[in-house]
C-alpha cells in the first residue's frame, strides 16, 4: 500500500512539473553569404533559457523558407547577407510575416537584397551599394575597428537593463532608416551614423536589427551579447 501510495506522489509531481514548465520556444539562426567568425557567432546561442536553436545556411535556408518549414518558429535571427531572392522565397518571406514569426537581424544583413524594394520595409532600412558607374556621393560605407561608446534607450524592454557600454566593431555610415523605426542604440562616431540599433513591427511580427557584430571583439562583448538574447526574446512574443 505504502508503495503504491509512493507511486502516485510521484507520478503526479511529475505531471505538476510538466504542467508548470513552460514548453520550449524555437529559434531559426540563418547565415551565409559573407565571411564570418562561425564558433563565436553560434556560441550566442548555444544556451538560451528556453529555446531550441537550429541552424541554416544561406541558399539553404531561403529555400526553407519558400517551402513554409520555418513557419513553426518563434524567432529568427538573419546574419546572413544574400543577394538573390526568388518569388517563392519572398513569399515565404510575407507569409512569415503574417504569421508573426519575430525576426532579429544582425550586421551586413542589411546589405541583403539590393534589388528587392519590399526588404527595406522589413528589416528597416538599407546599406546602399552601388548599382551603376556614376555619383556616388549617396552610397553607403564602413568602417573597420572603431571604439564606439553604445547608449542604450532606457525605455525599451531589449535595452532596459543594459548599462551603455563600449564596443570595438564596426561602423555603417549614411544608410537609410525607415522614419517609423524605434532607436534602442545610439553612438556618436565620425565613421557611424548615429542610430546603430532599432525595432519596428511589421505585419503581426516584431523586428529587430543591430549593427555590431563584425567579427569576435564585437561578438564577445558582454553587454551586446545580452541585447542579442534581449531582442530575440522580445521579437519571439506576440503582439
Amino acid at each position: 500500500m505504502k508503495l503504491k501510495l509512493l507511486f502516485a506522489l510521484a507520478v503526479s509531481a511529475t505531471l505538476m512539473q510538466c504542467a508548470t514548465t513552460p514548453k520550449p520556444k524555437s529559434l531559426l539562426v540563418v547565415a551565409g553569404g559573407h565571411r564570418f567568425d562561425t564558433l563565436t557567432f553560434f556560441s550566442l546561442f548555444k544556451d538560451i533559457e528556453g529555446f531550441v536553436v537550429d541552424t541554416a545556411m544561406q541558399p539553404a535556408a531561403n529555400q526553407l523558407i519558400a517551402q513554409g518549414k520555418a513557419d513553426s518558429y518563434d524567432a529568427i535571427v538573419f546574419y546572413d547577407s544574400w543577394r538573390t531572392i526568388a518569388d517563392d522565397e519572398k513569399e515565404g518571406y510575407r507569409r512569415l510575416l503574417s504569421r508573426g514569426v519575430g525576426m532579429v537581424f544582425m550586421h551586413h544583413a542589411l546589405v541583403s537584397y539590393q534589388h528587392w524594394d519590399e526588404f527595406p520595409l522589413i528589416i528597416g532600412g538599407k546599406y546602399k551599394k552601388p548599382r551603376f558607374k556614376g555619383d556616388t556621393t549617396n552610397l553607403s560605407d564602413f568602417m573597420h575597428d572603431i571604439q564606439m561608446h553604445v547608449v542604450c534607450n532606457p525605455n525599451h524592454p531589449i535595452t532596459a537593463s543594459i548599462p551603455n557600454f563600449d564596443i570595438h566593431d564596426e561602423g555603417y555610415m549614411n544608410i537609410d532608416i525607415l522614419p517609423s523605426i524605434t532607436s534602442i542604440l545610439t553612438t556618436q562616431h565620425q565613421h557611424c551614423d548615429s542610430i546603430i540599433g532599432w525595432t519596428h513591427q511589421v505585419n503581426r511580427s516584431r523586428v529587430v536589427y543591430l549593427m555590431p557584430g563584425h567579427d569576435r571583439q564585437g561578438l564577445t562583448t558582454p553587454s551586446y551579447r545580452k541585447i542579442i538574447v534581449n531582442s530575440i526574446k522580445w521579437v519571439s512574443e506576440k503582439e
